[in-house]
């Protein structure tokens, strides 16, 4: 899923359907919550999200 920079981009659904943790798997913060498998990548600018060497301060203030 692509999503272009400086737009409004709205993530709409019925309850339940997985918008809150789809937010939450962007700035990582799934991995906050017990008994969570992450799989698969997601990138940004191109980097995997979920590499060992993500600052994670950094990355949660470049989603926010």
């Amino acid at each position: 899923m692509d999503i272009p920079q400086n737009k409004v981009t709205a993530i709409m659904g019925l309850s339940g359907c997985g918008k809150s943790t789809f937010l939450k798997s962007l700035n990582r913060m799934n991995e906050l919550e017990e008994e969570v498998k992450v799989e698969g990548k997601v990138e940004l600018f191109g980097q995997n999200i979920y590499g060992r060497h993500v600052n994670l301060n950094r990355l949660r203030c470049q989603i926010s």
